[in-house]
């Protein structure tokens, strides 16, 4: 059913949720609309940032994090991204709750989380601050944006640092941003 309630139709592990089924169903013979899903699991994080929590689906979705919700898109819609910041320290388990529902039409359920900063390579610092002209391409992409896609208006995680840290060593930057809206940056 498409509220989480009753007994499961079916249990496995998931090592990543990232899931179009598009027309389809989670599984060979089952329905393709009104149709919920629940995924738990922890996160523990490598080092003190801030880290940003990222759902995408088409239809309801909503995010817990240590029992607190955070994302809470529970309605009907196109595939829309939804996003959540939150300063975590290292090493700690975070316990995660993600619940999805298909109403009709396409299905997709993803989710990811990154860091927001992540410290470029040497080499790569090194080859930016002796190039004449470094040209980053940055923005989005189809996984991020399209058609019927709701997204924020900020670049996707890492990308705003992935930038500052290049204009660091090297003042003679060209961003070329992809994106087929407004971006704040």
């Amino acid at each position: 059913n498409d509220n989480l309630q009753g007994a499961p139709a079916f249990v496995r592990t998931d090592e990543r949720i990232d899931f179009h089924w598009g027309n389809g169903s989670y599984k060979d013979g089952q329905p393709v609309d009104h149709f919920s899903a629940r995924w738990t699991g922890y996160f523990v994080p490598p080092n003190e940032d801030d880290y940003k929590f990222y759902v995408s689906a088409d239809d309801g979705v909503r995010l817990y994090i240590d029992n607190a919700l955070v994302i809470d898109d529970w309605k009907k819609h196109g595939e829309t991204l939804n996003t959540q910041v939150m300063h975590l320290q290292a090493g700690k388990p975070h316990d995660i709750r993600l619940e999805y529902f298909e109403d009709t039409g396409t299905a997709t359920a993803r989710f990811g989380v990154a860091a927001s900063t992540r410290p470029i390579g040497e080499a790569t610092k090194a080859l930016a601050a002796n190039a004449d002209v470094v040209v980053l391409c940055v923005g989005f992409d189809p996984n991020t944006e399209g058609e019927a896609n709701d997204r924020t208006f900020r670049l996707p995680a890492g990308q705003d640092n992935f930038i500052e840290q290049i204009a660091n060593v090297n003042k003679n930057v060209t961003v070329v941003l992809t994106a087929g809206g407004n971006v704040d940056m």
